[in-house]
């Protein structure tokens, strides 16, 4: 998931900038080692994008 090119272009730079540079590698495997798990005990990972769809009029 973690290789996914939508996952590379929205999302990987943001999470990269929240660990020091000395944790990354260390905490991507074990992320990607979690998501793996259960996924295995799963038989497959799920991932929802929550959103929001607001509808106004603007009152004078």
């Amino acid at each position: 998931m973690l290789n996914h090119y939508f996952i590379r272009l929205a999302f990987m730079e943001s999470w990269v900038k929240l660990l020091p540079s000395n944790k990354r590698e260390l905490v991507f495997d074990k992320v990607e080692s979690i998501l793996n798990e259960k996924a295995g005990l799963l038989g497959e990972m799920t991932l929802s994008i929550p959103f929001v769809i607001i509808n106004a009029i603007r009152c004078s």
